[in-house]
């Protein structure tokens, strides 16, 4: 079992001088995890499945946490712990570092990663020095960011030019957009065709009401449609029975992911 420390952002704080936490990499016979102020963290990974082609065409990286006697913690609880934006920062890309090295030690037949970034970071965007940004990347020889689907959550963005600065640079890296939790929220297409996001992922909302009102049965093909016309994939996500299931192939949804398919796994 090899162990390492991560060195992918400034060991200071920049704002007042204070120390970051760094975390410890372990590699052992299970993947890689991390240990991080008391807690262990790896990843699990969630197939999305293509309707069409009846397989799964890729998985999205989720945190996973223990503590030091092994009791799961909630992924969010782990985020909101981070007040400072630098340990935020650094937290965000420490999921990111855990997900891409073990999806990378998996045979998945060359499918997609999703990985998330923190709305936060994502806002802030890439420092003048664009390659610590997504060092992940950069230190993992075998993903290709042409595979890489960055989530981006779909909300009100108060900084449209940072917002904006940072797709540029993903786009530039290759990888993929993917507009996260549509219909959750502040939720309106224009942002949809300024975007222009490759996938849309539908909330999970979307696959209740489809199956318990009629009129919202109804109403998704057409906004399927839409977002189509708009030239992306779409995705609904929290798919957890058949009739969700058999609402999204009516529905000419592209592909589906969900507990009725498949539950998150760290293999």
């Amino acid at each position: 079992m090899a162990q390492a420390s991560l060195a992918v952002v400034p060991d200071l704080d920049p704002m007042d001088g204070a120390p970051i936490h760094g975390a410890d990499i372990v590699h052992g016979r299970h993947g890689v995890s991390a240990r991080y102020r008391g807690l262990t963290l790896t990843s699990h990974f969630q197939p999305i499945f293509s309707l069409s082609h009846c397989r799964a065409i890729g998985h999205e990286g989720l945190l996973r946490a223990t503590d030091t006697d092994m009791n799961p913690v909630a992924p969010g609880r782990v985020i909101s712990n981070a007040t400072r934006y630098d340990d935020l920062r650094y937290l965000d890309q420490l999921c990111r570092y855990l997900h891409v090295n073990n999806h990378a030690a998996q045979d998945t037949h060359g499918g997609w990663l999703f990985l998330n970034i923190h709305p936060e970071v994502f806002r802030r965007g890439p420092d003048q020095d664009l390659s610590d940004f997504l060092p992940e990347l950069c230190e993992q020889p075998d993903i290709d960011a042409r595979r890489i689907v960055i989530e981006v959550m779909e909300q009100e963005v108060s900084d449209q030019i940072g917002f904006t600065r940072t797709v540029e640079y993903l786009r530039g890296l290759g990888c993929m957009i993917a507009l996260d939790d549509f219909g959750a929220g502040h939720s309106n297409f224009d942002r949809i065709w300024s975007l222009q996001p490759e996938i849309v992922k539908l909330d999970r909302s979307f696959a209740i009401s489809a199956v318990e009102d009629p009129s919202a049965r109804r109403l998704l093909p057409q906004i399927v449609s839409l977002i189509h016309e708009a030239g992306s994939l779409v995705l609904l996500e929290g798919v957890e029975t058949e009739a969700q299931a058999l609402a999204a192939l009516d529905s000419d949804i592209d592909f589906v992911q969900g507990f009725y398919f498949a539950v998150p796994q760290a293999t």
